[in-house]
């Protein structure tokens, strides 16, 4: 499929993310456009553009087939530039004008490219390189001083960390996690006012959680800078459990406390965050495959190991199981909800049927009716004073059913309102609040720097549009479990 937009010269905002079949984007001379997100398109080999003049926001994250851009020199407006994941690139964009460019990822890039061609982007504040093919790194220290981000992870180069603390200690995120030649690494324990940030190396993030920074620093000088052996001393001192004890913690809130298990997954994994999110994940698996009355958990952990999608796995369960096994699940189901719904056993067969056997939603079903019967029950208590009023000639029963709960049954005090010789009492107005002093001024917050480690933990799961998870991250305050709910992972 191909889009042509040559004649829609008034389009501002063009979102064609996650078009599955879309080959090729002609959006030549588009005078007025300023964001395009043409992300995730998998099928997308080729984009025209010449002239874009008020383009903002490039995003073509995801394009896994896009082979080669054309020059971004006349697009002097840009301010983001997001290509994460575009393999297939063969050159990375021409820049014009860099004075508004403050975000660039080109994370999982195989492009060849040098560092140099940042040096004078001076409003650039996130730079993610991770997993790039960086020909050369040059002299880190010409980065502009406007740098909150900068992501290495997995580059080939050497990184020699004695440049990265004396670049300067406005940055408030470095990571050279995964680097294999990472010099001067005891540079990482100096790091000025950041050392609870630096994410250079997992090893060096555990032995700053495990112990504080002054005891850290001795231990890397005593091991002759050698990080691993400090890392191997270190945790050859400590019980697993308080090695691992943040994440414990962690778990027991996601009602997984089986730390034995725990242990040896992290442990397995080697890096705890990866093993925390993988648990989680696995535990909201098990229990949507639970609600369909799968309980043995070898089984459900094979299944789950050998497909990625819990519904795949559930679907190939169900094919998998034979009649007999099929009426021993369903009947365990029906005394499991006839159990706990005495009052309809009579329809627990049906219902469950309706669901295709998904036990919470039959819950959701009978837990709904339980409440319906109770209001029900409720007016049925009144029966005889709704008899009372309406022989009365007051015969509006919503009416008198709110005021007769209101006050209890009481037929002659719901008779007073109705004949007016009762007057509901209006509330005493809200006093009017004194003007409260205005806040002093106080400097805009850096979102980027403030959750740089909640934005590491979504991108190892896979979520890279830090622009809409900054916004979850600061409604929620930060709390990742419930960007995880609204992410539906949890």
């Amino acid at each position: 499929a191909e889009i042509s937009l040559e004649t829609l010269f008034e389009v501002k905002i063009l979102n064609v993310n996650s078009c599955k079949s879309l080959t090729l984007l002609n959006i030549n001379a588009h005078r007025l456009l300023k964001n395009l997100d043409a992300s995730n398109c998998r099928e997308l080999t080729t984009i025209c553009y010449t002239l874009l003049p008020k383009l903002e926001i490039f995003n073509i994250a995801g394009c896994a087939k896009l082979e080669e851009l054309p020059s971004l020199e006349n697009a002097p407006s840009i301010k983001s530039i997001r290509m994460s994941g575009c393999v297939g690139l063969a050159n990375m964009p021409i820049l014009g004008s860099k004075d508004y460019l403050s975000h660039f990822d080109a994370s999982n890039c195989l492009v060849q490219f040098k560092m140099n061609i940042f040096d004078d982007c001076n409003a650039l504040e996130y730079l993610n390189l991770g997993k790039c093919n960086i020909r050369d790194l040059g002299n880190i220290t010409n980065l502009p001083k406007s740098l909150r981000y900068l992501d290495l992870s997995h580059v080939s180069q050497d990184i020699d960390l004695k440049n990265i603390t004396e670049y300067g200690d406005h940055i408030g995120y470095i990571s050279v996690a995964g680097c294999k030649n990472v010099r001067n690494p005891s540079y990482a324990m100096i790091f000025p006012g950041k050392i609870n940030n630096i994410g250079w190396s997992y090893k060096s993030d555990r032995l700053l959680q495990l112990i504080d920074w002054e005891s850290a620093e001795v231990l890397v000088r005593d091991s002759n800078n050698d990080l691993n052996k400090a890392y191997e001393i270190l945790l050859s001192s400590m019980d697993s459990r308080d090695i691992y004890a943040s994440q414990i913690k962690k778990l027991s809130e996601f009602g997984i406390k089986d730390e034995e298990y725990i242990i040896s997954v992290i442990e397995n994994f080697g890096e705890a965050d990866q093993a925390v999110i993988y648990m989680i994940k696995r535990k909201n698996e098990i229990t949507i495959l639970e609600s369909f009355g799968f309980f043995d958990e070898a089984i459900i952990e094979e299944y789950l190991d050998e497909y990625d999608d819990v519904y795949i796995a559930l679907d190939r369960l169900l094919e998998a199981e034979t009649p007999s096994e099929k009426e021993t699940r369903v009947s365990f189901l029906l005394i499991l909800l006839e159990e706990k719904y005495p009052e309809f056993s009579d329809r627990v067969e049906e219902v469950l049927k309706k669901y295709n056997y998904n036990v919470e939603l039959a819950s959701e079903e009978f837990d709904h009716e339980l409440i319906n019967t109770k209001i029900s029950q409720l007016d049925e208590q009144y029966q005889e004073q709704l008899q009372i009023l309406a022989a009365m000639g007051f015969t509006d029963s919503d009416q008198n059913i709110v005021l007769l709960r209101k006050h209890e049954g009481s037929v002659e005090t719901v008779l007073g309102y109705l004949t007016g010789e009762l007057v509901e009492e209006e509330p005493a107005p809200d006093p009017i609040p004194e003007p409260e002093p205005e806040p002093e001024p106080t400097e805009p917050v850096n979102l980027m720097e403030k959750w740089c480690e909640k934005l590491e933990t979504l991108h190892m799961m896979g979520f890279t549009d830090d622009e809409a998870y900054l916004e979850i991250l600061e409604r929620v305050d930060g709390d990742i479990n419930l960007v995880f709910q609204e992410l539906g992972f949890a």
